[in-house]
């Protein structure tokens, strides 16, 4: 769904993360108003199955990290792009013919600590890490679609797992 946020003069629509309570209240109150009794309605949500997970991590061959969508590559691409910009990645770049998003990324664990005494964090330069590309890519592969998020130098690395742990919760 989405909300209304201020933003100084002006208020703005911005996406909100989903909210399984507020969605089962709505489909409670559509099939009343479509005639089912309230009674019938919460039984009928009350036998909700399991909700399948659209989204895995899995490991190829080679123990390399990638998400398993259970959907076809436009849903896929579609739903990627949505779950980026409620991630706050700003995206550099997407090619929908080539199935990449190129995104900017700062690892927030990536520079704790490097060296820096506890006079020189408090009073030294203020020099901020630059965020790093990674691109993501996605493949199809059959009725399914496989992400894969590979870092500027192309490998996957420790942080373009994080990512695709994030888009994972985004996606399932």
């Amino acid at each position: 769904g989405v909300e209304q946020v201020s933003q100084r003069d002006s208020f703005v629509w911005q996406a909100r993360p989903t909210d399984p309570e507020l969605e089962a209240e709505m489909l409670r109150r559509l099939l009343v108003f479509m005639g089912l009794g309230e009674a019938q309605a919460d039984t009928v949500l009350a036998a909700d199955p399991e909700p399948v997970a659209r989204a895995t991590l899995q490991r190829d061959t080679s123990n390399q990290p990638y998400l398993q969508v259970q959907e076809d590559f436009e849903r896929t691409w579609q739903r990627t792009g949505l779950a980026l910009d409620r991630l706050g990645f700003p995206i550099k770049d997407r090619n929908r013919a080539q199935g990449t998003y190129l995104i900017l990324y700062l690892d927030p664990e990536q520079n704790i600590g490097q060296g820096k005494g506890f006079w020189a964090g408090l009073f030294g330069n203020d020099e901020k890490p630059a965020p790093q590309q990674y691109v993501i890519s996605l493949v199809e592969a059959r009725e399914n679609t496989r992400v894969l998020v590979k870092s500027p130098a192309g490998q996957i690395d420790k942080t373009a797992e994080q990512i695709l742990t994030l888009l994972q919760a985004q996606l399932k």
